[in-house]
């Protein structure tokens, strides 16, 4: 492992977010030629990480960054190892030539600059997720991830469709976010470090996850966060209506980018849970259904975008099927890491001709389109390569990663036929989309079409066209590229207390090697396999492998042959396929989609009808449901912690201090009471704020005889301009009416009645306990205000250093308090002050209005005299 200090490697997600920054203002400035800086950028950093290989598969890991806040174990770092070089890679080879395609694509958009700069930090986001080590970083560029494809799949936001399917993707991921954000801090607590690579590295971390009683926390919020992003059964849903984005978006989504951060997740975590009996169950079980499933639904499709979205749903299911499978089996993992190299190579390309054929022919729909190979051969091309290496046919790249899968369903310790089965099932539905788009568009009689189809500018072709040459590459010589990416990526994810054994053999302390070396002649390896001479596996030669000296390995190529002539059988027969199973189809309308938008309508019901129970503009419903729910908690509380048997002692101790109430206490008791009756029986609104004064004044009394001057004279000052503005704004208000009925007045008085009970007691019962407190507060205050106990403060202990206490309180232990008020205070004066400074535009003059010789409170007070006595309250 090679430690770098500075950012080296993260270097190129800087430069990418910096980019897809300035693309909106470099539009204007370089025009047609911006393409070179938005497909250099990228095109470049995919040179730097390929340059890097050959040192990660020799040397190990590169990591280095710097710490954030080491009290808080957060650093800013990153890895560099055989699985994030290999997405690092596609992320920006990919991405360099989608842009490449995005700027032929869109060419005189008005916002094509901002598409470029959503894109770009799509880009720079997923690169930034699979280079971090740091366990809270992750799950940052995680929902970055989450919100740029928000923004990308809701492009055309004119179009319904487009915003709901974004509103979709962004809830059912952003969930998941949420759940996973929890597994990874209880990932986090349990391992002991926030860093990945520390814990993928280290034995003991890893058994200390493992025997955590945190483990079935951390498995079930870390797998639906994996599953929600990289849409397994039952949150598939939102992948294929993301369709809806343009369609550089849904190449560079689907083959590279988001859609495969979950499958990076789980393998990333493998080293941690590998063992672990109800992490391989599960990624095997909602796996493979997702697999068998998703190519089922593929198969009765027909629009070309909606083909590839179901086939790349199944290519993600078989990729969690197989690191689920990966425990103790090499080749489980070899499937998986070897055929997500191949899906990303096909399904870009097969995704950019998709939107070759819409944009040159106007058609969306296969079975609408043939015999184009003679008007667009290049496309045709890199079409059919692509497809055939999608169905798995030997000499290109996606025959690797099916045959590794199908080999490693056989090596399965149990259920063995059945997981066969299932992969073999997916592969036949899966030929059947791969002719249906790369086939299909392209043999037979010519028909016409909405717009007269031609071969496409070269930065539309350059992309398929690069991949597919690249898919034939990786599947006649292996060992140029893909293979030790492959291999290294494996050895990534491998556990690293593996030892020599049939599993697993020791290459280096770096990694594993895929098989163990053979003879120069090719025997046998020892575990199970063939090798051709040079550590090879049998599936990475084309000799060996067309004639299998192992059993398994016979069975598995006879399988993917079968697979790809039943795949034939299916592609011809589609037509009856599919009215064959139109009513099952018809059936799967009440699946997990329905329960999205049930469970997104029941929300959205729940809020009408809570916003109309609660929020229903009238101020005294507002006011009731206050104090009821005070009332509520209060007396639980009171209930539930014994306070109530307090009750009579309480009542007791108050009462035995009657002899020292005073007359002139009784006095002003009794003048809060009396005012407090009144102001609830004057039907004059100014008798009213007079008695509600008289309250007022009484209590402020009180603080003044007991001995708070400064707090009385505020209340004295509150009071006295309560009652000056209430009297300038009612002055010209009309006189009370009865506006309720005795129905809601005497449920008041019963409310009423019920809170001053609850409040009286909560008084009695705080008065008389001192249950938990060493000494009053006050005492406290009183000593820390001047001096501190005994009169001298401790070295160092700072204290008011003043006589008033409730000053000291404000200013010293309050201060923060104190300066919000300050600060609320402020900006209130200047509102009003703002409000004084406006000048009233004067209307224009025109004729007299009928009512501009009568008195506007005169016209109201009529209205209101000839209104019934008792009517319903207007909402304000």
């Amino acid at each position: 492992m090679r430690r770098v200090r500075i950012t080296v490697a993260f270097i190129p997600v800087l430069i990418l977010f910096v980019v897809a920054a300035l693309a909106p203002f470099l539009r204007p400035v370089l025009g047609k030629r911006l393409w070179v800086v938005i497909a250099g950028a990228p095109a470049l950093s995919c040179a730097w990480f390929v340059s890097q290989l050959p040192g990660v598969i020799e040397n190990g890991p590169m990591v280095g960054g710097f710490a954030v806040s080491e009290a808080l174990g957060v650093d800013f770092a990153w890895r560099l190892d055989g699985l994030s070089l290999l997405f690092a890679i596609l992320v920006t080879g990919i991405g360099a030539l989608v842009m490449l395609y995005a700027s032929s694509y869109m060419p005189g958009d008005e916002k094509e600059g901002r598409f470029y700069s959503f894109l770009g930090a799509f880009m720079a986001s997923m690169l930034g997720l699979v280079l971090v080590d740091n366990i809270l970083l992750i799950f940052v560029f995680w929902e970055l991830t989450s919100i740029t494809s928000y923004l990308l799949i809701g492009w055309v936001h004119k179009e319904q469709t487009s915003r709901t399917s974004a509103l979709q993707a962004l809830v059912t991921t952003g969930l998941g976010g949420l759940a996973l954000l929890a597994g990874l801090v209880l990932l986090g607590q349990a391992a002991g470090t926030w860093s990945l690579g520390e814990l993928i590295s280290d034995p003991a971390r890893i058994e200390a996850v493992q025997n955590s009683p945190l483990l079935p926390g951390i498995l079930v919020c870390v797998l639906a966060g994996c599953f929600t992003k990289s849409a397994q059964f039952p949150f598939h849903y939102w992948l294929p209506n993301a369709m809806a984005a343009p369609t550089p978006v849904s190449a560079y989504l689907h083959s590279s980018t988001m859609v495969k951060a979950g499958v990076f997740l789980i393998a990333r975590l493998n080293p941690v849970f590998d063992g672990v009996a109800a992490w391989s169950t599960t990624l095997t079980i909602f796996g493979g259904f997702t697999m068998v499933f998703a190519a089922y639904m593929g198969s009765r499709q027909t629009v070309l975008k909606k083909l590839l979205a179901y086939s790349t749903v199944s290519s993600l299911g078989l990729m969690v099927f197989m690191i689920g499978l990966g425990a103790g089996n090499h080749y489980a993992l070899t499937a998986a890491m070897a055929y997500l190299l191949a899906h990303a190579l096909f399904k870009a390309t097969l995704f950019l001709v998709a939107g070759i054929l819409t944009h040159e022919t106007g058609v969306k729909d296969a079975e609408k389109l043939s015999g184009l190979w003679r008007v667009m051969p290049i496309t045709f091309f890199a079409a059919l390569f692509a497809a055939l290496s999608m169905a798995g046919l030997p000499g290109l790249a996606g025959f690797q990663g099916k045959e590794f899968l199908l080999k490693a369903t056989l090596d399965a310790p149990s259920w063995v036929w059945l997981l066969w089965l299932a992969a073999v099932v997916g592969a036949v539905w899966n030929v059947m989309i791969a002719f249906c788009v790369g086939w299909k568009p392209f043999y037979g009689r010519r028909v016409e079409t909405p717009v007269t189809p031609h071969e496409p500018p070269f930065r539309m072709w350059a992309g398929p066209v690069t991949l597919a040459v690249l898919g034939i590459v990786g599947g006649l010589a292996p060992m140029l590229f893909a293979k030790p990416m492959v291999e290294a990526t494996v050895a990534s994810i491998s556990p690293p207390a593996a030892t020599e054994s049939e599993t697993y053999h020791t290459a280096a302390p770096s990694g594993y090697e895929l098989v163990a070396v053979a003879d120069d002649d090719g025997a046998h390896a020892g575990d199970g396999s063939y090798s051709d001479g040079h550590g090879y596996p049998i599936a990475w030669t084309l000799d060996k492998l067309l004639l299998p000296k192992d059993s398994k390995a016979g069975i598995a190529l006879l399988s993917s042959l079968g697979a790809v002539g039943a795949g034939l059988v299916f592609f011809v027969a589609r037509a009856t396929w599919r009215r064959a199973t139109a009513p099952a189809h018809n059936a799967w309308s009440f699946g997990p989609e329905r329960g999205y938008f049930a469970s997104l309508d029941g929300v959205l019901d729940f809020a009408k009808w809570q916003t109309k129970l609660l929020q229903s503009g009238y101020l005294s419903r507002y006011v009731l449901i206050c104090i009821c729910a005070t009332i509520g908690l209060l007396g639980l509380a009171l209930f539930r912690g014994g306070g109530l048997s307090a009750l009579v002692p309480a009542i007791e101790q108050q009462w035995s201090t009657l002899a020292d109430v005073r007359v002139f206490d009784g006095v002003l008791v009794a003048l809060i009471f009396v005012g407090a009756v009144f102001t609830t029986v004057f039907r004059s609104r100014l008798a009213a704020v007079a008695s509600l004064g008289l309250v007022g004044y009484a209590v402020a009394t009180v603080f003044l005889v007991f001995g708070a001057p400064d707090i009385a004279m505020t209340q004295f000052a509150i009071e006295t301009l309560t009652v000056i503005i209430l009297v300038l704004v009612i002055y010209h208000l009309p006189a009370f009416l009865q506006l309720s009925t005795w129905r809601a007045r005497s449920l008041d008085i019963v409310v009423a009645a019920v809170f001053g009970l609850v409040m009286t007691t909560l008084t009695l019962l705080s008065s008389s306990s001192t249950v938990g407190i060493a000494e009053p507060i006050s005492e406290y205050f009183g000593q820390w205000a001047y001096l501190g106990p005994g009169g001298e403060a401790p070295a160092g202990q700072l204290t008011g250093r003043g006589r008033n206490v409730i000053n000291v309180i404000l200013v010293d232990f309050r201060v923060l308090d104190t300066m919000g008020e300050i600060v609320v205070l402020g900006i209130a004066a200047i509102g009003v002050y703002t409000l004084m400074k406006l000048r009233t535009r004067k209307p224009p003059p025109g004729p007299p209005s009928p009512l501009n010789d009568r008195d506007p409170m005169e016209e109201t007070n009529v209205g209101l005299r000839r209104s019934s006595n008792v009517h319903q309250e207007q909402p304000a």
